[in-house]
């Protein structure tokens, strides 16, 4: 095994931590699939990209939408009201 240092900006590391976490991966883990995946295809075993996908942009939408439904649906509409992580789950 080898030791390889990796220079991010915190904020960007943070925010992949926090998704890591919920694929049950560390940074590690993440960083060694992503070189397996590098030479196995010889190449990014992705599209670099700097816009984002329509489709991306699509589901955020059909996402909003549905949260402003069930909001109004249920009354949720009001002064001040602030929306919480319970809004966002299906009941």
């Amino acid at each position: 095994m080898t030791r390889v240092n990796i220079r991010m900006d915190e904020n960007l590391r943070n925010k992949a931590e926090v998704i890591l976490d919920e694929l049950g991966l560390n940074m590690s883990s993440a960083v060694n699939i992503f070189i397996r995946q590098l030479v196995r295809q010889e190449g990014l075993p992705f599209t670099p990209t700097l816009a984002v996908s329509k489709s991306t942009a699509d589901d955020k939408h059909k996402k909003f939408e549905s949260l402003l439904n069930f909001a109004t649906n249920n009354k949720r509409i009001e002064k001040d009201y602030k929306f919480n992580r319970d809004d966002c789950y299906e009941r």
